[in-house]
């Protein structure tokens, strides 16, 4: 998780592997496990939520965490490296329920 300072914005961020082959992107494709904490799609806000309540996370975490929930202040994003590359990527995420597909 990041924190953007000015805004109070919460940036809630998973890494990733990014496989080689791909059709949707030059270097590679990554992919959320529909399995994830608590049994919901990484980044959806079902699983935001399971994470909210770890015992893993620090008590710091856990209040910024939950206080992102509570109003609303966060936004979802993907870190990978590109291994073809070398390049870091950082991508906005937007899991809606229209596109969260079990």
């Amino acid at each position: 998780m990041l924190k953007n300072k000015k805004t109070g914005e919460l940036w809630i961020l998973d890494s990733k592997q990014m496989s080689e082959k791909s059709i949707t992107y030059e270097g590679g494709a990554i992919k959320l496990s529909k399995d994830g904490a608590g049994g919901n799609i990484q980044l959806s806000s079902e699983w935001i939520n399971s994470v909210a309540g770890k015992k893993t996370l620090n008590e710091t975490a856990k209040k910024e965490l939950k206080k992102a929930i509570k109003t609303q202040n966060y936004k979802t994003g993907i870190v990978a490296l590109d291994k073809k590359t070398g390049e870091l990527i950082i991508t906005p995420i937007e899991m809606t329920p229209e596109k969260i597909k079990k």
